[in-house]
Order: C-alpha cells, then structure tokens, then sequence
C-alpha cells in the first residue's frame, strides 16, 4: 500500500487556480499524472482516491496549533 499525499495534485490545482504557470505547464501535468496513474492500473494496481474535507474554520484552528509547536 503507497498514499500519496495531495502535493502530487495540488501542484496541478493551485498553479491552475492561481494562474501561476502558462496553461502548457499545468496541461503538462495533468497529462503525466494520467500516464502514471494509467501505469499502475496497467500493473494491477487499484488506485482508491479520497477527498477528505474539513472547514475553514477548523483548518485555521490547526495551523494556529503548529504555530505553537516547533
């Protein structure tokens, strides 16, 4: 079992968003993260995706929290 974490996708989505990078690099992206997912499911790999949500509110409450914990 592997788990990435979001940065894999997020990279597509915050530059996307943001409009940080020409269209070209982040249509890039998505391309080779579909050849890599296309990959493991070729090898037999299940790949299970989950958006796991949790509020502003409670987001601000946890990096207000790491801010105190060095």
């Amino acid at each position: 079992m592997a788990i990435f974490n979001r940065s894999h996708y997020e990279d597509v989505l915050v530059v996307r968003v943001h409009d940080l990078v020409p269209r070209a690099v982040w249509s890039q992206r998505y391309d080779q993260i579909n050849e890599f997912e296309k990959e493991l499911v070729e090898s037999q790999t299940h790949i299970l995706k989950f958006y796991l949500h949790i509020s502003k509110k409670e987001q601000l409450k946890r990096f207000e929290d790491r801010l105190d914990d060095p």
